[in-house]
């Protein structure tokens, strides 16, 4: 068998060749970047919850908030726990505003099961005319 590996003069010119714009040096320090950036956000983590708890027994050990905060030492940022818990949101139109003096909007009544719903009050015609129009379509 035969080594087809380049020696590594020829691989790195190689590599110049095809990476011509420096898009591959631009990835590597956007790369080591990304990298250092996660890290110290990840340490500034672990950082404020220490300082979150020597704040604590400070306070637990006599220091008043406003002695800490004279001496350059502000109350340390407070995160939300999870999600909050609270009544959950009424649809729209239970909660909407109505002007006032507005009468309350009307629903109708569900018939019981088993039973037809009662047929609306039929409108009063004037005297001498029909209440039911004649209909050529029947």
């Amino acid at each position: 068998m035969t080594n087809n590996a380049l020696p590594d003069p020829v691989k790195d010119a190689a590599l110049k060749v095809l990476d011509l714009d420096g898009k591959l040096e631009a990835f590597q320090r956007l790369h080591a970047a990304g990298q250092k950036c996660e890290r110290l956000q990840q340490e500034l983590q672990d950082t404020q919850r220490e300082y979150g708890a020597a704040y604590t027994d400070a306070l637990k050990r006599g220091w008043l908030a406003e002695q800490l905060r004279e001496l350059g030492r502000r109350e340390p940022v407070r995160r939300p726990r999870g999600r909050p818990r609270g009544k959950p949101a009424k649809p729209a139109d239970e909660g909407a505003a109505r002007p006032v003096g507005a009468p309350a909007a009307a629903s109708a009544p569900h018939p019981r099961p088993g039973r037809a719903a009662a047929a609306p009050p039929a409108a009063s015609a004037p005297a001498g005319v029909s209440a039911v129009r004649d209909n050529p379509a029947r």
